[in-house]
């Protein structure tokens, strides 16, 4: 009786092997050879890691991306969220400094794609709650009041 158990199991066992070796063969869906992303884009996704690998328990919550506008030469987007409350209680000067220093330190992990700051990179700030408190663009920090002063015609 034993034996015949221990027959069964190893024949099942090995219907299983086969079974499941063979589901590996057969053609490649066609959407896994499709590229999708291109070089810059799989480049700031890199840049991206490796800040939050290098700061773990300080990095901001931030995206890159590349942006390609007539309005906007082609420039690259960081938007930062703030996921530290680095940004709650300041206003002004206070605020625009540590913009600044949260802005250097994500661009010295994009500095082989942004040779300028000041051309390249326009940032967009932002709080927890997703409130836009502000952006960097042509090498000037601009708060959310700054900003809607001069959309006013």
């Amino acid at each position: 009786m034993k034996c015949k158990r221990l027959l069964a199991v190893i024949l099942l066992s090995l219907s299983f092997c086969f079974v499941a070796t063979g589901a590996g063969y057969g053609k490649i869906a066609e959407w896994l050879d499709e590229r999708k992303a291109s070089i810059l884009d799989m480049e700031l996704l890199d840049a991206k890691v490796e800040y939050i690998m290098t700061n773990p328990t300080t990095f901001l919550n931030i995206d890159l991306f590349y942006v390609k506008n007539t309005m906007i030469p082609s420039t690259i987007g960081v938007s930062v969220r703030d996921n530290r409350g680095r940004f709650s209680y300041k206003s002004g000067i206070a605020l625009k400094d540590t913009f600044k220093r949260s802005l250097e330190v994500i661009y010295s992990f994009i500095v082989h794609l942004a040779t300028d700051m000041n051309t390249d990179i326009v940032a967009y700030f932002s709080s927890r709650e997703g409130i836009q408190l502000g952006m960097f663009k042509d090498g000037e920090y601009l708060l959310q009041e700054e900003l809607l002063e001069r959309a006013k015609p």
